[in-house]
């Protein structure tokens, strides 16, 4: 591969170091950012953190804009992006929700990023298609990592019937809705909640409709307790908002990333999702008692997914997109989008 051009990600932290970021409870940074930074060797892809991009980059990758932490962070990385467009910097704009059906301030950002933009990324083909609508310009699909190592899946059930959930804390509410609206047991069960944030008045609301024999713990997320966590647990849920557009064009990370924990999984049939249809149940379907009841009964699906799941999303693979994306760009130009 030819050398690579300078690169830098501008992304919502205040350190910009890998390590910092490795650790981020942000997917699109871990999942985005890290992994082509770490497949560039050379040093050739680093962080601009929350800050303007220095003066020899050539690419500026956009991530996701985090404007409730900082409601002038918009504003301000729109200014970086002007910047770089000055000196002739190309700026690629990392797409990992549809924020233009979204919430103003999220609308109106992208909507001016991508004037300012020479290519779009997105993290799966549903996104592509999505913002398809307004950006005409180039769009790559790179789907996010498996970033986790695989688990050979249980062939018999725990003694405590326990399911897992793991998510950011903004996909939460999908969760409640399921528990409140399609979630019926005919047995005990433990939920075990893995999330960055969750406040507790909420979740005791919430809770006031669930199952009775449905015991929630909730517990902080980290990478490594989730694979730990994964080791005492039956089966995973994925109740996705199907019915949100800001969402439906999630990557298949979720799904993916619980099927090589080695966990039997009942998921919403979101885009992503469907071409890996055969590895999991639909959570909306009437298979789902059976599912919760003898979950070990997939543990071949299991084992068939994690076998195609190694063939096409670890870091290394994923890795190696990015390096060919931004070897591949050629000079900036520009590309307007319709309101």
């Amino acid at each position: 591969m030819a050398s690579q051009p300078k690169v830098q990600w501008l992304i919502s932290s205040r350190d910009p170091s890998l390590a910092a970021l490795a650790s981020s409870n942000l997917a699109s940074i871990r999942l985005r950012s890290v992994v082509s930074m770490r497949a560039a060797m050379d040093g050739s892809v680093t962080s601009s953190a929350d800050r303007e991009a220095d003066r020899e980059t050539e690419i500026l990758v956009v991530g996701k804009v985090d404007a409730v932490t900082d409601v002038n962070r918009p504003a301000r990385w729109l200014s970086y992006m002007q910047q770089a467009k000055d000196r002739n910097c190309k700026i690629i704009i990392d797409y990992t929700d549809h924020h233009i059906d979204g919430k103003p301030v999220m609308r109106d950002f992208y909507l001016a990023a991508l004037n300012l933009a020479d290519h779009v990324t997105t993290s799966s083909p549903k996104l592509a298609k999505n913002i398809g609508a307004t950006w005409k310009g180039g769009v790559t699909v790179i789907e996010d990592p498996i970033e986790v190592s695989f688990i050979p899946p249980k062939t018999e059930r725990t003694p405590q019937l326990t399911a897992l959930w793991f998510g950011h804390a903004s996909n939460l509410q999908y969760l409640f809705d399921f528990i409140k609206s399609g979630l019926s047991l005919q047995e005990p069960l433990r939920l075990i909640v893995m999330t960055n944030f969750f406040d507790q008045k909420i979740f005791d609301q919430q809770m006031k409709a669930a199952p009775k024999n449905l015991e929630m713990v909730v517990v902080p997320w980290s990478l490594q307790d989730m694979q730990t966590v994964a080791g005492i647990c039956d089966f995973c849920i994925i109740p996705a908002g199907m019915n949100d557009v800001r969402k439906n064009g999630v990557s298949s990370n979720r799904l993916l990333t619980a099927l090589a924990l080695g966990l039997p999984t009942a998921a919403d049939k979101v885009d992503s999702y469907l071409a890996f249809s055969e590895y999991f149940t639909d959570i909306r379907s009437k298979e789902l008692e059976q599912f919760i009841s003898h979950p070990h009964q997939q543990s071949d699906l299991v084992k068939k997914a994690q076998s195609r799941i190694a063939k096409t999303h670890t870091i290394e693979a994923i890795g190696h997109q990015w390096l060919m994306l931004f070897a591949s760009q050629s000079q900036p130009q520009s590309h307007l989008i319709s309101a």
